[in-house]
C-alpha cells in the first residue's frame, strides 16, 4: 500500500513538472519582457520550489535588494524562473497540493520537485538547457556590446540548470555567463566549457552541497569540461560560513560570527573579484 502510494505520488509530481516544463517552454516562443540593450545584468536562478508561485520568497526577495544596493549593473532579473505569471497562474489551476492543508508546500514536495529538475538536467541536459537558455534570453533582450556580462546567480539545482544553459546563452548573446552558485548540485556538464567563471559557494554544515559529488561521480575525472575549468581557474570553490543547505539566504545569525546567514552569503559574493575585474562599482 504504502509503495503504491509513494509511486502515484512520484509518477503525479513527474506529470506536474512536465506540463510545468510545456507551458514555459510555449511561453518562450514569444519575447516576454522588453528591457533597453544591457551592458550588466544579473539573472537569479534559484532551485525550484513551487512551481505555482508568481513571486519569490521573502528571503530571496531581500538578497536580490541588498544585492542591488550594493553592486551597480543594469538589469536584476528578480522573478521567479520562467520569469513570466502567467505560466504559474495557468499551473496552479491543475496544482492540487494547494487544497490541501497551509499554502505553504510541504518541504517534501519541494524536494520532489527539485529532484525531477535534477533528472531533467541530467538526463535531457542539452533540449532542456536550450529551453532554459531562451527563457532567460527572451526576458533579457539584446546585449548592448560584444563585451557585455551576464551574471547567473543560483542555488542548489539552480547551478544546474545554469550549466545547461550556458552553451546556448553563449551562442545567442555572444557572452559568456558567469555562474554564482551557492549550494550548488550539479554534474560535470559540458556547460563549463562555456562559462567564463564559475564560483561554488558552501557552507560547511551543507550535506546536499557535498553530496553531489557523489551523485555525479563524473565530477571526479581528470578528463572533460569541469577538469578544464579547475585547471584554468575558472571553477572555484569558495566557503560562505558554517550554514546548511536551506540556510544560505536565511536570517539565522551564525554562532561564529554573529551574522545572518544572508549577510555572509551577500558578502562572499560581492567581495568575489569578478566585479572589480568588470569594473562594477560597488
Amino acid at each position: 500500500m504504502g509503495i503504491g502510494i509513494a509511486s502515484m505520488i512520484l509518477l503525479w509530481t513527474l506529470g506536474e513538472t512536465l506540463w510545468w516544463w510545456y507551458l514555459w517552454s510555449r511561453s518562450t516562443k514569444s519575447v516576454t519582457d522588453t528591457q533597453s540593450p544591457w551592458k550588466n545584468a544579473v539573472v537569479f536562478l534559484t532551485g525550484i520550489s513551487n512551481y505555482a508561485s508568481e513571486d519569490l520568497a521573502p528571503e530571496q526577495r531581500d538578497f536580490l535588494q541588498e544585492l542591488g544596493d550594493q553592486i551597480d549593473v543594469d538589469l536584476i532579473v528578480s522573478a521567479p524562473f520562467p520569469y513570466d505569471n502567467s505560466t504559474a497562474r495557468e499551473f496552479a489551476r491543475l496544482q492540487i497540493w494547494q487544497h490541501f492543508g497551509d499554502r505553504e508546500l510541504p518541504l517534501w514536495l519541494i524536494s520532489l520537485y527539485n529532484f525531477w529538475q535534477t533528472v531533467l538536467v541530467t538526463c535531457l541536459e542539452k533540449t532542456y538547457g536550450n529551453t532554459i537558455a531562451r527563457c532567460i534570453s527572451n526576458r533579457l533582450g539584446a546585449a548592448a556590446s560584444l563585451d557585455s556580462n551576464l551574471w547567473l546567480i543560483c542555488g542548489s539545482i539552480g547551478a544546474g540548470l545554469a550549466l545547461a544553459a550556458a552553451p546556448k546563452l553563449q551562442e545567442e548573446l555572444q557572452v559568456n555567463p558567469i555562474v554564482i552558485a551557492y549550494g550548488g548540485v550539479f554534474k560535470a556538464s559540458a556547460g563549463f566549457d562555456a562559462v567564463e567563471r564559475f564560483y561554488h559557494l558552501t557552507g560547511s554544515q551543507d550535506s546536499w552541497a557535498k553530496l553531489g559529488k557523489f551523485i555525479f561521480p563524473g565530477r571526479w575525472f581528470p578528463t572533460g569540461a569541469l577538469a578544464r575549468a579547475i585547471r584554468d581557474h575558472r571553477a572555484i570553490l569558495q566557503s560562505t560560513g558554517n550554514h546548511q543547505h536551506l540556510e544560505y539566504l536565511s536570517d539565522r545569525r551564525s554562532m561564529i560570527s554573529n551574522l545572518s546567514d544572508r549577510t555572509l552569503t551577500l558578502n562572499t559574493i560581492t567581495q568575489l573579484s569578478i566585479w572589480q575585474e568588470k569594473g562594477i562599482k560597488k
